[in-house]
């Protein structure tokens, strides 16, 4: 009830502090009734103060990022290094933003949570990610499983740098992988990229 009548924003984080006693749905309603830099304030309060709070943040954020920003939301948790935070938020709004800024941010949190599932699924099939700076990520990230890699440089036409990337980190059987199961038709410049590289002709 004394959250109900709450109007200042001191009183509300007050209140929010005992969120973890109060039932989800009434949290998530009542921040509706916020300015949206009161909002942030509060869900980063919330963040701060109980990490067990991630579940209804993440509710909150997916409800109203279109007043909040979700720019901010996603530096609100990567201020408390909650990649599952961003995943869980963007994941849920991903088919529904075209911001190229958001698909980045979901394959970055995707990769750190170690769903890679994820990540290859958005590299091969949105088209709204930035292709240079997610194939700049995905080679410094150096994941386990290039294929996120493959697709993103397949798709928009890195086969050069990706067949010199996978030859000098000794991912030789994905370079037969991407030539005989991905894309055949780039065989004559995957070969030409390997003699350029002086690759042994044993391969």
């Amino acid at each position: 009830w004394a959250r109900e009548h709450m109007t200042d924003a001191t009183d509300i984080k007050r209140i929010l502090l005992q969120a973890h006693l109060m039932a989800p749905e009434f949290l998530v309603n009542h921040f509706s009734k916020m300015p949206p830099e009161t909002a942030l304030e509060c869900l980063t309060d919330l963040l701060r103060h109980n990490r067990q709070n991630l579940q209804v943040v993440v509710q909150v954020a997916i409800k109203y990022h279109g007043q909040i920003g979700a720019d901010k939301i996603v530096k609100m948790f990567e201020q408390f290094g909650s990649n599952e935070g961003v995943f869980y938020f963007l994941g849920a709004i991903l088919s529904s933003s075209t911001d190229p800024e958001v698909h980045f941010n979901y394959i970055q949190a995707a990769s750190r949570c170690g769903n890679m599932q994820e990540v290859e699924r958005v590299c091969r099939e949105s088209t709204s990610y930035n292709p240079e700076k997610v194939k700049d990520f995905l080679k410094e990230a150096k994941l386990p499983d290039p294929r996120p890699l493959i697709y993103v440089c397949d798709l928009h036409g890195f086969v050069g740098e990706l067949t010199t990337y996978l030859y000098s980190n000794s991912l030789m059987k994905y370079i037969e992988v991407y030539v005989v199961k991905v894309n055949p038709l780039q065989c004559p410049l995957v070969i030409g990229t390997l003699i350029d590289l002086d690759c042994s002709e044993d391969f």
